[in-house]
């Protein structure tokens, strides 16, 4: 199964993806929020998250069920470089819908230190970490019952909406199962290309 990367950079949101954002969010009913700055109710969120990517991605390629001890382990090694306003959550009606995360792209502040910690290079991280300009949406997920209704187009405009006047004029989506279709033609209306192909094998196991 390829997986694939998509890359898109702009400076600004063109009124086309404006005017189809606003549309599906009034014909979904669906209200977007980013994850809460409360440590209590981020707190909530964060068990919303879990049950969201459970329930989202049981169907998908070579899944395999996360534990919540995994998750948490995964949620303390993300949550001080993550960015609440690039977090998302959705809901219609009062139900959950689905969530998407994207983190700055914390590859370009290891870049500059070139494998090395010294002053120098920590000074080095400390100005490019101001200066990163790629926003990666690393995972999202949308219930069943909830896909098809442009949710997903709708998370991608507010990654950028929020991700803009932060710096980050570049996001990437990855990783997008090849035989996602839906997903594939969201990131190719934001203009994404792909630049960069990954490939996962599947064999079976005979005991």
């Amino acid at each position: 199964m390829d997986l694939y990367a998509y890359l898109s950079e702009r400076t600004q949101m063109p009124e086309r993806i404006e005017r189809m954002v606003d549309l599906l969010t009034k014909r979904s009913n669906v209200r977007i929020r980013s994850l809460s700055r409360d440590k209590k109710q981020r707190k909530k969120d964060i068990e919303t998250v879990f049950e969201i990517y459970t329930k989202a991605w049981e169907y998908n390629w070579g899944f395999v069920p996360m534990t919540k001890a995994e998750f948490d382990h995964i949620v303390k090694e993300l949550l001080p470089i993550a960015d609440p306003d690039m977090v998302f959550i959705a809901e219609i009606d009062g139900k959950q819908a689905g969530f998407s995360l994207a983190l700055p792209n914390f590859n370009e502040v290891l870049k500059v230190m070139n494998g090395r910690i010294n002053p120098i290079t920590l000074l080095k991280a400390y100005r490019a970490q101001k200066r990163i300009s790629t926003a990666r949406v690393i995972t999202m997920g949308i219930i069943k019952e909830f896909q098809g209704r442009g949710i997903d187009s709708i998370f991608h405009y507010h990654s950028y909406k929020n991700g803009l006047p932060k710096g980050y004029y570049k996001g990437e989506f990855s990783w997008v199962l090849e035989n996602n279709t839906a997903m594939r033609h969201v990131a190719e209306k934001l203009d994404a290309v792909i630049y960069k192909t990954y490939r996962l094998y599947d064999k079976a196991i005979v005991q």
